[in-house]
Formats: C-alpha cells, sequence, structure tokens
C-alpha cells in the first residue's frame, strides 16, 4: 500500500510540474494521440520471394504460434535459471545444465530460422538485436567454459544468465496492459 501511496504522488507531482493539470480534457487526448502517432512506427513485412525454403521460414516465423512457442520456452528458460539452492545435488545440476543447453539450442534456431527469413530486416528490431546478442554471448560463454583455466570464469556464466533472464522483458511487448 505504501508504494502505491508513493507511486501516485510522484504521478501527481510530475503533471503538476509539467503543467497537465492545465489542459482541457481534449487537449490532452489530442497529446497521447499525437505521441501514440510518433511513437508508431511502420510493422516490416517480408513479402514472398519465390524461394520455397525462405518462403517457408517466413511463414513459419510470422505465425503467432512460433511466437507463442518462444514466449513460452523464455518463460520456462528464466524458471529454469532461478532453480538454485544450497546442497544442491550434481544430477540435478546437470539437469539443469542440460536444460540451459536445450533452450540455447532453441533461442539459436529461433534466431537462424529469423535471419533466414527476414535477412538484413532482423536486425532492425531492437528485440532481435538484444536476442541475436544474448545468443552470440550464451555460446561463447559455454566455449570459454569447456575449457579448464586456471582461473574461475564462472562470473561470465552469471551474465549470461542475467541476460538470458532480460528476455522476459519480451512479454510487456505482447501484452500491452502489463
Amino acid at each position: 500500500m505504501f508504494v502505491g501511496v508513493v507511486i501516485e504522488s510522484f504521478n501527481n507531482e510530475k503533471d503538476n510540474l509539467s503543467l497537465n493539470f492545465k489542459l482541457k480534457k481534449f487537449e490532452a487526448i489530442w497529446i497521447d494521440n499525437l505521441k501514440l502517432c510518433y511513437s508508431a512506427r511502420p510493422k516490416i513485412t517480408t513479402p514472398s520471394t519465390g524461394k520455397k525454403f525462405r518462403d517457408f521460414m517466413i511463414k513459419v516465423c510470422d505465425h503467432e504460434h512460433f511466437g507463442n512457442f518462444i514466449l513460452i520456452c523464455i518463460i520456462s528458460n528464466t524458471v529454469s535459471l532461478t532453480i538454485k539452492w544450497y546442497g544442491q545435488p550434481q544430477s540435478s545440476i546437470d539437469m539443469l545444465d542440460n536444460v540451459n543447453y536445450f533452450f540455447a539450442a532453441v533461442f539459436t534456431a529461433e534466431a537462424v530460422m529469423k535471419i533466414i527469413a527476414y535477412r538484413k530486416n532482423y536486425f532492425r528490431e531492437n528485440w532481435n538485436r538484444f536476442d541475436f546478442s544474448v545468443v552470440l554471448l550464451t555460446w561463447v560463454v559455454n566455449i570459454i567454459m569447456s575449457f579448464s583455466l586456471p582461473f574461475d570464469v564462472s562470473i561470465l556464466g552469471m551474465i549470461a544468465r542475467t541476460l538470458r533472464i532480460g528476455r522476459i522483458f519480451r512479454i510487456v511487448r505482447r501484452v500491452p496492459a502489463i
């Protein structure tokens, strides 16, 4: 309740400082509509190319079920990355490592499929750039950690896991009510 009061007070003060309280109702609606128009970006569509494999990839990547599957994988990956406790048996650690490799493979396949489908347009969207960076970092960290190095590199795994958990914010884009 305290947090709600603080947030409400902050919003009221922000409105008072921006002088928005002096606007009439229709003026405020007009400004909100202008903000929405200025922030809107056209959706980049990829037309049929005539190449069967690429057209198939476009069709798969644009399908709603593909996006939902990736979101389920992101949520499941986030849950699996948070499972850790003191005295965790080695079999559990090995199983979670295998689950992480599975999700790394799924996200790599997603990136490859989208790059095949959208080519350079794939990198025009910020979330795709972030996803690609996370996939690349994940594989670099996995390769580095597979070597027996004389120093501790576990912090790299932590960084990669933290970024992979950051993919959960992709849900915010899909669900505007959040």
